[in-house]
C-alpha cells in the first residue's frame, strides 16, 4: 500500500514538474517576444523624435527664409505684385511643415500611450 502511494506521488510530482517546464518555456518565449517589441517601440520612438526634430529644423529654416524674402521684398518697392505669389507659397509651405510636425508629435504620443496601456 505504501509503495503504491509512493509511486503515485512520484508520478504526480513528475506531471507537475513537466507542467512547470512547459510554463517556464512559455514564460521565456513571452519574455523574448516582449523584449523584441520593446526594442521595436524604442526604435520607432527614436525615429519619430528624429522626424520631429527635422520638422522643427525645417520650420525654423522656413521662418528664416520667409524673413529674408520679406527683407528683399521691402527693398524692391513697387515690384512686389508678382512676388506676392511667392509670399503666399512660402506661407503655405510653412503651414504644411507645421502641420506635419504636429501630426508627427500626435503619432508619437499615440504610440507611447498605446504601449503604456
Amino acid at each position: 500500500k505504501c509503495k503504491a502511494k509512493l509511486i503515485e506521488n512520484a508520478q504526480k510530482q513528475m506531471e507537475i514538474f513537466e507542467d512547470l517546464k512547459k510554463l517556464y518555456t512559455d514564460l521565456t518565449a513571452l519574455g523574448e517576444e516582449r523584449r523584441g517589441l520593446v526594442e521595436d517601440l524604442l526604435h520607432e520612438k527614436e525615429e519619430h523624435e528624429k522626424r520631429i526634430a527635422e520638422s522643427v529644423r525645417l520650420q525654423n529654416l522656413a521662418e528664416i527664409h520667409k524673413t529674408e524674402i520679406e527683407e528683399v521684398l521691402n527693398g524692391l518697392g513697387g515690384v512686389t505684385g508678382p512676388l506676392n505669389l511667392l509670399e503666399m507659397f512660402m506661407n503655405a509651405t510653412k503651414d504644411r511643415v507645421i502641420e506635419m510636425t504636429t501630426q508627427a508629435r500626435a503619432e508619437t504620443e499615440h504610440i507611447l500611450l498605446k504601449e503604456r496601456r
